[in-house]
């Protein structure tokens, strides 16, 4: 009967108000129909669970989806576009995680060599200094280029009156 259904709606009558435009990843219908008031489209979402069109969700429309429904974009995006979109979306989260392992790792390997050379015997003034300016020089300076770089922090000074 689901089946039924979804080739009715999918199908463009010349009597039909709505005409279906496509579907997203997660099987979301999208219609689009003549507005009366203004020159550009209606449009909406049908979702697949049921859910009325007005409790418009955001986060379960893929952005291209959304940007076609404000009218901001004019045509319908493709399945391989949102297959794309979505591989891309997944490169970046895994690369996040990845930089996030670096950091952590480099973080405790710096704090190690910091700890090692406080606790030397020849821990005098002077080694003390360089471990603060080189843990100066790693918070402050950018490294790398491309997919390698990670910028250093920025602390901005006090705006005085």
């Amino acid at each position: 009967m689901q089946a039924f259904r979804r080739l009715w709606l999918t199908t463009n009558f010349p009597w039909r108000r709505a005409k279906y435009v496509g579907t997203d990843l997660d099987n979301n219908m999208y219609f689009e129909m003549p507005s009366l008031t203004s020159s550009k489209p209606r449009r909406k979402v049908e979702y697949l669970d049921g859910r009325d069109h007005r409790g418009y969700d955001p986060d379960s429309i893929p952005i291209q989806w959304q940007s076609w429904l404000r009218n901001t974009r004019d045509d319908a995006p493709t399945i391989q576009e949102l297959i794309e979109s979505q591989r891309y979306s997944k490169y970046l989260s895994e690369r996040g995680q990845e930089l996030e392992r670096e950091y952590q790792a480099k973080k405790l390997q710096l704090e190690e060599q910091r700890q090692e050379l406080l606790n030397s015997p020849n821990n005098n003034a002077d080694v003390k200094s360089e471990i603060e300016d080189a843990k100066e020089k790693t918070r402050w300076s950018p490294e790398g280029q491309g997919e390698t770089f990670s910028p250093g922090t920025w602390n901005p000074s006090v705006r005085r009156k």
